[in-house]
């Protein structure tokens, strides 16, 4: 190329350089004036968020008046009396609001005493409340579940708790002599260890002052026997009594009493579960058959509850929000957006694309010109200025990949934790290169150490209360952790062994599960509110019950400063030589102090997210409904010691990780 070219070629560059500049000025000044993107979509999380609010205050609604009509749980005090506190007076109640329907009532008394209740005169409560019933109507019918002898107990104490049911119906003057076989089959890979009964004896019973019974051609009365019904494995049980015997088999029992019946659309088979077991498992059968039904089943369900069971009247409901939550009588999940979608809000670009919302650099423009050219070096200046001022745009965390991996269709909300204010929370994926030292060299006096395994790290704590991590073995081995302490809503948190701040999990709720509302045991979070300039740009695109959010949160502690202490009891010496992972924490006792609190390992809290706990009790025949309960609630569980980040542990060598 001769010079004349080489001058012609220069000047071309230099005013396509001038042309370029020109374009990209052009386009961040028409960016500078739009309104900022995360106001952009703070302003369509409020519209969102007050969307979603408003459908789950309709979803409690439902369940509240679901509830009511169909699924009324008493609860029981304290002392378990079934004579105080209007408990026969609200469960007539609620029998009387089908009195006038235009088919016949049948109710089907319950009383589950596989394993007999410690407290004698609860027992006699029920017995009589059964009598109570049976004797005001031929219709009604009496489903009892003797005792079950059990590994632990003597024979004499099975037959003396039998003879004592025995003894309460004949006192209570109810006709117990219809004896029922309950029949079971183990599952066909059960162990030999699992040594339940294959059968166990109920009583049918009636009224002693009526001749006859409306059940009559009920199968359970023709045949005598119900079953075989298959036992579920013991790993699936709900709880760990040894009387559970699965939701399905109580389903099984139901169908049977109502075989041969021919109940129709009229009729009402109300079942009242007088006595149930910890897991009241003919309540969840119940509602699980209802909800089968969308509800245009004639059975109807009331239980006494004991303060115990306040965990399964929260299932019961959680389960019925969840069939409202996917029912077509549920509004839709998710805002129809009748304004301009965010990723759709853009300014007119001459050179600068757009990635969603976020302006980018034009990957055109990197071999604009020649490596060592002038124009490359002014253009990468540019690009340098570009990116200081619009920043490219986040990439996806775990957790963040974890979201967008859920449908949009699923999604409640398209929001995004606003970390404009304060920065980004602790990256938990980052990989740290620590100093690390050799087995064979280390001169630290240990206190106990933790062998490892594969995908878990050895664990030492010297002398001086140092916390150090190594890897004994000849492989390359990695771990990390969250911690959680409640300073900030950026804090890291534990939950179904996710890893993920604070604000992020609150986040996550909303737009999966439609769970706005949502409480930190011993704390008080509070929406932070926005920036003054973000307030200002927001406040002509907003109504007056619409609140802008980032999905940030002010957290500080209850006035009670009332929360949950975890102190271990002190190791012998004699325990330290044989330590497990689970006890180290014992060994700082009187140096708590000394734990780990840094960026690459700190003390964290497991927690749980409990589902809301919702009751409704009809408190007159017209269903006035009085609501109990408390929102969704993260409670912790256990603290441990967790890294938040991925260290490198070559084999034979150690890293402290206290400072």
């Amino acid at each position: 190329m001769d010079a004349t070219q080489a001058e012609h070629a220069r000047q071309v560059r230099e005013a396509t350089l001038a042309q370029i500049t020109a374009l990209v000025e052009s386009d961040m000044k028409a960016l500078r004036q739009r309104t900022p993107d995360h106001v952009l979509k703070a302003i369509a999380t409020a519209k969102d968020l007050k969307y979603v609010k408003d459908r789950q205050t309709q979803g409690d609604n439902f369940v509240q008046t679901w509830m009511a009509e169909y699924c009324h749980c008493e609860m029981l005090d304290e002392t378990l009396s079934c004579k105080g506190n209007n408990v026969l007076p609200n469960v007539l109640k609620f029998l009387g609001q089908f009195r006038g329907i235009a088919g016949t009532q049948y109710v089907l008394c319950l009383c589950d005493y596989t394993v007999l209740p410690a407290n004698v005169d609860y027992v006699r409560d029920s017995v009589e409340l059964l009598a109570n019933l049976l004797a005001s109507s031929s219709n009604n019918l009496g489903h009892l579940q003797l005792p079950l002898p059990q590994r632990s107990m003597a024979s004499s104490t099975s037959v003396k708790h039998r003879r004592t049911v025995e003894d309460l119906l004949m006192k209570a003057k109810i006709n117990a002599d219809s004896v029922t076989a309950l029949l079971f089959e183990k599952p066909a890979d059960a162990s030999a260890s699992d040594k339940r009964s294959l059968t166990q004896t109920c009583l049918t019973c009636l009224f002693s002052g009526f001749d006859a019974t409306s059940w009559t051609a009920s199968r359970v009365l023709q045949e005598c026997r119900m079953g075989p019904f298959p036992l579920l494995k013991v790993a699936d049980f709900l709880g760990y009594e040894n009387s559970r015997k699965g939701v399905p088999l109580h389903e099984g029992i139901l169908d049977a009493f109502m075989d041969g019946m021919g109940f129709g659309e009229t009729d009402r088979l109300v079942i009242v579960d007088l006595c149930p077991n910890r897991q009241a498992e003919f309540a969840r059968a119940a509602v699980n058959k209802m909800i089968e039904t969308e509800g245009k089943s004639c059975m109807r369900y009331v239980g006494l509850f004991r303060p115990e069971h306040a965990d399964v009247k929260a299932d019961l409901s959680g389960k019925i929000y969840s069939w409202w939550d996917s029912s077509s009588a549920a509004p839709a999940k998710r805002r129809t957006r009748d304004d301009v979608d965010l990723d759709a809000v853009a300014v007119p670009l001459q050179i600068l694309s757009l990635q969603g919302s976020k302006p980018v650099w034009p990957s055109s423009l990197e071999d604009k010109f020649p490596a060592g050219t002038p124009e490359h070096a002014k253009l990468l200046l540019l690009n340098q200025e570009f990116l200081k001022e619009f920043p490219k745009p986040r990439a996806l965390s775990q957790v963040g990949r974890q979201a967008s991996s859920v449908s949009q269709l699923t999604q409640r909300l398209a929001a995004e934790c606003d970390y404009s204010q304060d920065g980004e929370p602790l990256d938990l994926e980052r990989c740290v290169d620590l100093a690390t030292v050799p087995v064979a060299e280390l001169k630290e006096t240990v206190l106990a150490m933790v062998t490892g395994r594969p995908g878990k790290p050895s664990i030492m704590i010297t002398a001086e209360y140092g916390l150090w991590i190594g890897n004994t073995r000849n492989v390359l081995e990695e771990s990390s952790g969250v911690p959680w302490r409640l300073g900030s809503d950026k804090e890291l948190i534990v939950v179904n062994k996710a890893t993920l701040p604070l604000c992020e999990l609150l986040r996550l709720k909303a737009t999966e599960e439609g769970l706005v509302n949502v409480e930190v045991e011993s704390h008080v979070v509070l929406p932070k509110p926005p920036t003054a300039a973000a307030a200002d740009d927001a406040e002509t695109q907003l109504d007056d019950d619409e609140a802008l959010f980032g999905f940030r949160y002010d957290v500080a502690p209850t006035v009670s400063c009332k929360t949950s202490v975890f102190k271990p009891a002190v190791l012998s010496k004699e325990e330290t030589e044989t330590v497990r992972a689970v006890s180290l924490a014992a060994l700082f006792s009187g140096n708590y102090d000394r734990l780990p609190r840094n960026k690459i390992a700190t003390v964290a809290w497991e927690a749980v997210v409990l589902q809301p706990l919702k009751g409704c009790r009809a408190s007159s025949v017209e269903s006035v409904v009085t609501v109990s309960g408390t929102p969704p609630k993260i409670m912790p569980i256990k603290p441990k010691i967790y890294l938040t980040c991925s260290v490198r542990l070559p084999p034979q060598s150690w890293c402290k990780v206290s400072s």
